[in-house]
């Protein structure tokens, strides 16, 4: 199901690629004399599985080593008192980079009637990083973060990590810092503090401190692999005007560049400063100018945001001048700033029509060289030099088939239609020339681009997609159980199961109700089950390739070996932490049935 395609087309979840997972699972017991007999209760299941949402901190460069692993957050928004852990309580962690919530019973998520709130984490080697998420109905939701490393950015980003002395909280010299340029971003980034600069917090009082450590992510805007992990995300709802004013629907940013910029002064966060910092910011060569369409050039401005990485909202802060370096020939954008956050360089458009957008649909059809048609794929609608505009960052056409998009209540809303590839959109970014590109996820290889096209006018759009062919798949059901490590009692295990498919490097998560599937998916950034979850649902997964099944109980990690998924019944190769599991295959209806239970603590 197509959650907001205008969330960057749309966040569905690519292909993740982490070699470990978790899930969380609560016991809900059923059968026994006394339902809280021996058993190690998490929580009272009264108000726990409304809406179970479970957040995914990832490492956004695949190749490290270095994955995020147990750590706090902070639930914030408008809707936070109606939050909870999926095992119930406000002791917000994470661990091994998942966080299980769920929404309490008192919670009533329409369409109408959001529950809005953001997730905030802070872990030490990463970029800090907010998560807006909403809940329009009681549903199972997955939601992607990939965090940027400092020691290891990805293509199209680069890190600078500093210390500066300081006397008293006061800058004494001025200080340039510049984040190194890379083969990906070779476009230069300059901050500049004046000499006599004070740092301050948040409450405007001047830090006395002896050290201040910067710690600065660019991000450039021509490599649109990374359009998924800009802080914020180009498509946000929380908007608001440079009065404060909120702008319904939020807006899709066209970035022409960002910069994260984290700062401490001894150990207190910087906030504020006492005279403007002035940024110079390189613009990548031919850069769109997305309120004409032209090339940009010197005169031009180019709005101007920040993001308050601490409740997600971004706010509009004027314009950045484009003038011509006279050193090195290159247009830059010049702009200062009084307080830190991300600031960004964007154009952009509504969601909901009028504002620099066309009322009009735009169909975009993708024809596969052959069926069925298999696999995970990034499709955005890009500017005729390659520039972001809007994305489906995860396409998953075995499962998604045709995502219809309509407007409901100021919400974008997407339903499935069978029998055809692709999808469409209810408004078009007013620009007179753009085009689609579709990449497949596993590699990032471009499989299909369209010709340029005017938006506003023309459609629909057909792409011919060469695409391999699918994999041989087999139906998957599951019993999971808890039994007592001291006592003989087995109870059905309810909340989160992953598999992790080391062959494709993805997972497929599972949401289990009283020990059988109730509905999984290998998307996130979206709500299960286009047609409402159910309890006894079967996943699909691929003949030949290598699988572990992960969760987490009352802290502790449970897994199983790897395996190789066959057409037969076998034995799943038990770890050392009391995960056991076996599996049952049923010929006449390709389903292997996987049974599994867990040792728990008890009592």
């Amino acid at each position: 199901m197509m959650n907001n395609i205008y969330s960057t087309i749309k966040s569905k979840v690519s292909i993740l690629r982490l070699p470990l997972m978790l899930g969380l699972i609560i016991l809900a017991v059923n059968g026994c004399k006394k339902p809280t007999e021996g058993i190690n209760l998490l929580v009272s299941t009264a108000s726990l599985f409304k809406a179970p949402v479970l957040v995914h901190f990832e490492n956004a460069n695949t190749t490290s080593t270095n994955k995020p692993g147990d750590f706090t957050v902070t639930i914030g928004g408008k809707d936070a008192a109606l939050v909870q852990m999926g095992s119930g309580g406000n002791d917000f962690k994470a661990s091994h980079g998942f966080l299980p919530l769920a929404l309490k019973a008192s919670a009533s998520p329409t369409s109408a009637n959001p529950i809005v709130f953001n997730v905030r984490a802070e872990i030490p080697g990463y970029a800090p990083v907010t998560k807006n998420i909403t809940i329009t109905k009681d549903t199972v939701y997955v939601y992607n973060v990939p965090m940027i490393e400092y020691s290891k950015p990805i293509n199209g980003t680069t890190v600078l990590q500093t210390e500066t002395a300081i006397a008293s909280g006061t800058v004494s010299t001025a200080v340039s810092l510049i984040p190194a340029t890379t083969a990906s971003l070779p476009e230069k980034a300059t901050i500049t503090i004046p000499a006599g600069t004070q740092v301050m917090d948040a409450n405007n009082n001047v830090i006395n401190a002896a050290q201040l450590k910067s710690s600065i992510v660019q991000y450039g805007s021509g490599t649109p692999a990374i359009a998924n992990i800009f802080p914020g995300g180009l498509a946000p709802s929380n908007v608001v005007d440079a009065a404060g004013a909120a702008i319904p629907g939020g807006v899709n940013f066209v970035t022409a560049g960002l910069l994260s910029i984290n700062m401490t002064a001894g150990t207190t966060p910087v906030k504020k400063f006492s005279k403007p910092v002035d940024i110079v910011q390189e613009l990548q060569p031919g850069l769109i100018n997305f309120q004409n369409g032209t090339a940009v050039k010197a005169g031009d401005v180019i709005p101007l945001w920040s993001l308050n990485e601490e409740t997600g909202q971004w706010k509009a802060e004027g314009n950045a001048s484009v003038s011509l370096d006279a050193v090195t020939g290159k247009l830059v954008a010049k702009y200062a700033i009084s307080h830190l956050s991300g600031w960004n360089l964007d154009w952009s458009w509504s969601a909901f029509g009028g504002y620099n957008s066309v009322v009009r649909p735009l169909v975009i059809n993708l024809i596969p060289s052959q069926t069925p048609w298999a696999g995970s794929y990034e499709v955005q609608l890009q500017t005729s030099n390659g520039n972001y505009l809007a994305g489906l960052h995860s396409y998953r056409p075995e499962y998604d088939f045709f995502e219809e998009g309509s407007l409901v209540n100021n919400n974008l809303s997407y339903k499935s239609v069978k029998g055809k590839y692709g999808f469409s959109i209810p408004y078009v970014p007013n620009i007179s020339s753009a085009k689609v590109v579709v990449y497949d996820n596993k590699n990032y290889a471009k499989v299909a681009e369209s010709p340029l096209f005017n938006p506003t006018t023309t459609g629909p759009v057909t792409l011919n997609v060469t695409v391999p062919a699918p994999p041989e798949y087999v139906n998957i059901t599951a019993s999971f159980t808890g039994k007592c490590s001291t006592k003989n009692i087995v109870t059905p295990i309810t909340g989160w199961f992953q598999l992790y498919d080391s062959t494709d490097f993805s997972y497929i998560y599972a949401y289990v109700s009283n020990g059988v599937i109730y509905s999984g998916s290998s998307n996130n950034n979206s709500s299960f089950n286009v047609d409402g979850s159910k309890v006894g649902a079967s996943l699909k997964l691929a003949v030949g390739h290598q699988y572990a099944i992960y969760t987490y109980n009352n802290s502790k990690f449970y897994s199983t070996g790897s395996f190789t998924l066959t057409k037969a019944g076998f034995n799943i190769p038990a770890s050392s932490n009391g995960f056991e599991a076996k599996t049952l295959y049923n010929q006449s209806t390709n389903t292997l049935e996987i049974t599994g239970n867990i040792l728990v603590t008890c009592n």
